[in-house]
Order: structure tokens, then sequence, then C-alpha cells
């Protein structure tokens, strides 16, 4: 993963945000058709979040700035001595100039936050740069992982979720001699590879899946073993949980 470089003015993680909005070339079979993929300017950390249309746009950043507000009060409930209140809130956005992101109710809103909003000038998108590379980074990695295992168009959505969580997880060259992680920048933790990595696997790798019932219902190790299971396709990793997403190729679901 290509990152940029670390001239950046943002001094602790979370203080500031870049953002982009990105299409899918095949909606998925949700409806998806666009990814606004977000990238903390100091530890270099992104997420994604999917669309099935532009006028979700607004509703995704609020409750994003929202989400790193709680995330913010919790670390300024355990403020060690002579750390500022300043030192953990999001205070500054840079997103392009389109229509989408200059809408009156996002200014009224990043004002009553105290937000400061920079715009990129329509058709100067070099000055949203760290996104626009970021996340043209994160789009080439989500289709080279979809072709490399001739996954259909229609899962891109996943390869990108997929991407976003590796890169997360992939050594920042940027960051202290290219030993530490944006995942561990961000949350401020030092975690090893191996614990960090282990959960990766190859995207649209066959494996398979046991019927959780089953296992539940039975007690017996040979019982388990009799458990059904079907093939599946790996598609990357459960948000908010510690779980794969996979595709059953016996059902399609």
């Amino acid at each position: 993963f290509r990152r940029t470089e670390r001239t950046r003015r943002a001094t602790y993680a979370g203080e500031s945000m870049h953002h982009d909005l990105f299409m899918l070339h095949t909606p998925d079979d949700l409806g998806n058709k666009y990814v606004l993929i977000l990238i903390d300017e100091w530890s270099d950390y992104r997420w994604a979040r999917l669309l099935k249309s532009r006028d979700e746009y607004e509703g995704h950043l609020i409750d994003f700035v929202v989400w790193m507000g709680r995330r913010s009060e919790g670390k300024m409930k355990h403020l060690s001595a002579g750390e500022s209140v300043h030192e953990h809130g999001l205070v500054r956005i840079m997103q392009d100039g389109a229509g989408d992101s200059t809408s009156n109710f996002l200014r009224r809103f990043f004002a009553g936050k105290a937000i400061d909003v920079f715009y990129a000038v329509p058709g100067a998108a070099e000055q949203n740069g760290r996104a626009e590379k970021g996340g043209s980074d994160i789009m080439k990695t989500a289709e080279a992982l979809r072709r490399g295992r001739n996954v259909p168009k229609k899962y891109l959505s996943f390869a990108v979720l997929a991407a976003v969580y590796v890169a997360n997880r992939m050594p920042n060259q940027s960051s202290r001699g290219g030993t530490r992680t944006p995942y561990e920048d961000f949350e401020g933790v030092e975690v090893s590879w191996g614990l960090l990595l282990s959960p990766v696997h190859v995207f649209g790798c066959q494996c398979w899946a046991v019927d959780s019932a089953q296992v539940r219902e039975n007690q017996t190790k040979s019982e388990r073993a009799d458990a059904d299971v079907d093939p599946c396709a790996f598609l990357g990793y459960a948000e908010m949980k510690k779980a794969f997403v996979l595709l059953n190729l016996r059902t399609g679901v």
C-alpha cells in the first residue's frame, strides 16, 4: 500500500480527517453504488462506508463525525496529568468542493461541532490529495483482490472493505521507521504483527462453514465432526464482530 508523506498539520490521531467519494463499477446485491473513504491524517487509518446513492453521503458523514465525538469523550474521561482536553477531538476536515460536500446543512452541522472545514477548489482535486491518493489506492487494491481470484464484479464492495482492513494492519513506512501500523497509531497501542495479521486471509479463497446450530446441538467430538459443512468463498471481515464474511457456494448467500 502506498503511503502519503508525513508532512501534516495533525499532531494526534483523530484531529484531522480527509475523505472522498468513489464509485463502484458494478453495484452489489444490496444496491450499493458508492464508497465513502475517510482517512485520519495523523495515523493514515482508513474507513470505508458503502452508499446506495449520493443522497446518503450527508448521513454517513454525520454519523462518522458523531462516532468520532463519542470516541473522543471516552478518551477524555481517562486524561493523564498534563494532557489537554483539546488533544482528543476532531477539529479539522478536508474535502472536495463538490455540491455534495458544501450543503448548508453540513456547514451548520460542522459549525455546531466547532470543526473547521477546508474545501478543495472545484477542478483541483489535488488539494484533497491525501483522500484522492489514499482512496484510489484502496479502490485499485480492491480490484486487484477481486481479479486475483476471479470473483464476480458484484462483490467488489466486499473487496473494498477487505482492502481497508488489510491496509490498516500493514506497516506504515512513514511512521517510526516502518515498524508501526495505522491501527496501532490510531488506537495508541502496540500489537505484534503476528496477532494483527493472523485474521488476514486471501480474498476469494475457498473455505468451509459449519452449521453453528448443529455444532451447539452435538456435544461429542464425533457428532460435531458429522455436522454439515458447506463450501464457501472468503469475502472479508465482519465489522464490530470477531467473524468472517463468507459466500455460501451451495446456497449463493
